[in-house]
This record gives structure tokens, sequence and C-alpha cells, in this order.
């Protein structure tokens, strides 16, 4: 795979992230059963399992 297109899936996949943490962000923020803390989390396990399927997708042949 060429730098370029490697490139440009990690600046997708970041993109997505961002999008996703925010969207969940605000979510968990405005229902009250749910904890700062537990938002936390769950954004830190999608950032781990979206870097581990960038991972897998830029290292795939």
């Amino acid at each position: 795979m060429n730098a370029k297109k490697t490139i440009i899936i990690e600046l997708c996949m970041i993109f997505a992230s961002v999008i996703i943490f925010r969207s969940l962000w605000i979510l968990l923020d405005k229902n009250p059963f749910f904890s700062t803390n537990f938002a936390l989390i769950i954004m830190i396990i999608i950032g781990v399992s979206s870097t581990g399927v960038c991972l897998y997708f830029l290292n795939k042949k």
C-alpha cells in the first residue's frame, strides 16, 4: 500500500472517530443516568477498537 493511500485512510479514521465520540458525548450528556466516568470509559473502548480496525486495514494485503 502506498503512503498516500495510508494517509487518506488514517485521516478518514480520525474524522470518523471524532464524529462518533462527539455524538456519544452529546447523547450521554443529555441522559442523567450516565455519569461522566461512564462516558469516558465508553469513548476509550471505542477509540481503542477503532484504532485496531484502522491497523487491521492498514496491514491487510
